[in-house]
């Protein structure tokens, strides 16, 4: 595809690069549902070299819906006995403390992240254990603390590779995750809707990515360059 800003692709390139040499880790999770009041069903993390860190249904506190489970095929009943997410959060803390950690729409699972603890009963205020985890709680805000402690969103990187710009917003289009490896020719895994198999799919996508040249490709003598007016 014809990138309009051939430099944010180079800059996307360097990103996925960078982020690569500091071993990263690749999360997803299935949710409840899309609203501020869901929570997660289901998280998986797998390293650099598609090892499966953690792969787990999780039991919600609100019974899942089924209009959830037409989407990722989890139901309620999967999850009667799979452990809560206050019971994850020893193993959650112990894999992710530290790391880099790279998501496929990173805003939205934070956001999930953040619900699944209010409703298992923490606070967020530093003083109910909550604070030894992965960000700071105070004046918690999920798109600061996303690049601040090292959680990187993977949507919004390929939307800059790729190159789907959106004149009337002055934005680049995002791309649903299978959308994204079928247009990098990358073999899709099996359940593309559940949290390991999105989290590889994560994986082999940044890696595709960080494979890029940093190099403009040469102009064809046919075409006349126009200056490059966007900042990316």
């Amino acid at each position: 595809m014809f990138h309009p800003f051939p430099d944010d692709r180079m800059s996307a390139i360097a990103r996925a690069q960078k982020y690569v040499s500091q071993d990263p880790l690749f999360l997803d999770t299935e949710t409840t549902g899309l609203s501020d009041m869901d929570e997660i069903c289901e998280i998986a993390i797998v390293d650099l070299t598609g090892q499966v860190l953690i792969n787990s249904l999780v039991k919600p506190i609100k019974p899942i819906p089924l209009s959830a489970t037409d989407i990722h095929g989890i139901s309620q009943e999967m999850v009667q006995r799979a452990p809560t997410f206050r019971e994850l959060l020893p193993e959650l803390d112990r894999i992710l403390k530290g790391r880099i950690v790279i998501i496929y729409n990173a805003e939205f699972d934070m956001g999930k992240i953040t619900r699944s603890a209010q409703a298992n009963g923490f606070n967020l205020s530093g003083k109910d254990g909550f604070s030894a985890w992965w960000w700071s709680p105070e004046d918690w805000d999920p798109l600061a603390q996303l690049f601040d402690s090292g959680w990187y969103c993977a949507m919004e990187l390929y939307a800059a590779h790729y190159g789907d710009w959106n004149e009337y917003h002055g934005s680049y289009r995002w791309q649903r995750l299978s959308t994204a490896l079928q247009q990098c020719k990358i073999n899709l895994p099996q359940s593309i809707h559940r949290a390991h198999a999105d989290a590889e799919m994560t994986r082999r996508l940044v890696l595709h990515m960080a494979q890029g040249q940093l190099t403009l490709p040469a102009m064809n003598p046919n075409e006349q360059g126009e200056p490059n007016e966007h900042e990316g």
